[in-house]
């Protein structure tokens, strides 16, 4: 090896089909006393990049080989900044790879840029933080020049990372900074709120939830709160956290006019529909742009326990319509779900003769589908008229032809 580096006519920087010089490999595999060794030579360039625009340096950081980083920088002509085809700079590999001493020796470097982004605009915090490497997280909020609010090319801080991915460790680290946004907004208007409550963190919903500065309301594009998420995915634990917090609007509604409790209901969440239910300020009654309330998207989803639930409330309206004129008990009945028909027929205060928008009663869409247990629960009905007629004359005895042999 030594022969090879002294030869007169040697080139030091020649380079393999992928751009990758013999300096590169000793630094890639951390072959701390070849890499000496072509430093040595007057003729070696260390910052040359290769075909992804990688140089040593580069290689070496991902590869968490500390010692060859340390021997690269100590040149004091190599770039500790340079970046890669995707825009990545050796100390972002050495963040994403979890490389302690190899960021600490580069943290360190004079004229390190500790908020270089790359192409997607992650910084080296935003990967330590993805990745929930506290130790390096708590490396880089120790340097004067990081900017912990950065966002990338999402709008989306470290502390969103960390709370997305669920990293209690990294989460209390940045809230404990200071200067961290704990309601920043990605591009899709989500705080990193939202995003602990919908990959259910409890932890980290505990954490911010308890930040002096935190909006629990705040919304997302879509008009979706935190307490929405939690209520959607049916994370129970989390709903009960956010009702605890004095300032969270339980009946906020999102840009489809859908609340917590719609979501909940159409999710089938029995124990977060009891909490929401329980408390005074939410209307069980909410109608979304569509006209339907929670107990019509309960009916919906077949879930005869929330059902139960709702129509166990004295305060409910049962025989709202939506936008298609529909009842909660005609979209029973068009499903045919019996269990959910009985119940619905069991309050009392419900009409079972109510027309849809086209003038069919609903005793017809029972005969018209053929379901005969439903048409037995409505026939026993005392308030029904089996004679009621369509706006075409037709009765719901005409339908059965059409209902087939189950009737």
């Amino acid at each position: 090896m030594k022969l090879l580096v002294q030869s007169p006519d040697i080139d030091p920087n020649s380079e393999d089909n992928d751009g990758l010089t013999p300096l590169m490999y000793a630094a890639k595999w951390g072959r701390e006393d070849l890499v000496r060794r072509f430093l040595e030579h007057n003729g070696v360039n260390p910052n040359l990049p290769d075909n992804n625009d990688r140089t040593p340096l580069s290689h070496a950081a991902s590869a968490g080989h500390g010692s060859v980083v340390e021997l690269l920088l100590g040149r004091g002509d190599v770039d500790p900044n340079s970046l890669d085809c995707n825009g990545r700079p050796p100390l972002s590999y050495a963040a994403a790879g979890g490389h302690e001493v190899v960021v600490k020796l580069l943290v360190e470097s004079p004229d390190i840029d500790p908020n270089s982004s790359d192409s997607d605009g992650l910084t080296p915090l935003m990967y330590a933080a993805e990745w929930g490497r506290e130790d390096l997280v708590r490396r880089f909020l120790e340097h004067n020049g990081v900017n912990p609010n950065l966002p990338d090319n999402n709008d989306r801080t470290p502390l969103s990372h960390a709370a997305s991915a669920g990293h209690e460790g990294v989460v209390e680290l940045l809230l404990g900074h200071g200067d961290v946004n704990p309601n920043s907004l990605d591009c899709n208007g989500r705080p990193p709120l939202s995003y602990a409550a919908a990959g259910g963190h409890e932890v980290v919903v505990k954490l911010l939830v308890e930040s002096p500065d935190i909006d629990p309301n705040s919304s997302d594009s879509d008009g979706l709160t935190p307490l929405s998420y939690a209520a959607k995915w049916g994370r129970e634990d989390l709903v009960r956290r956010f009702l605890e917090h004095s300032h969270v609007n339980p009946d906020l509604p999102d840009n489809n006019g859908r609340t917590p409790l719609s979501y909940a209901a159409s999710g089938g969440h029995e124990g977060v529909v009891e909490l929401l239910l329980r408390r005074g300020d939410v209307d069980p009654d909410s109608s979304d742009s569509n006209g339907r309330t929670p107990l019509s998207y309960a009916v919906i989803s077949e879930d005869e326990g929330v059902v139960k639930l709702f129509l166990e409330r004295e305060d409910i309206s049962p025989d709202l319509l939506d936008s298609e004129g529909r009842t909660p008990l005609s979209h029973a009945i068009s499903r045919g779900c019996e269990g959910v028909v009985e119940l619905l027929l069991g309050r009392g205060d419900i009409n079972p003769n109510s027309l849809d928008r086209v003038g069919r009663p609903l005793l017809s869409h029972a005969a018209a589908g053929g379901y005969g247990g439903v048409v037995r629960l409505l026939m026993e009905n005392p308030n029904i008229d089996p004679n009621i007629s369509d706006r075409d004359g037709l009765t719901p005895l005409c339908m059965l032809p059409s209902g087939g042999e189950r009737i």
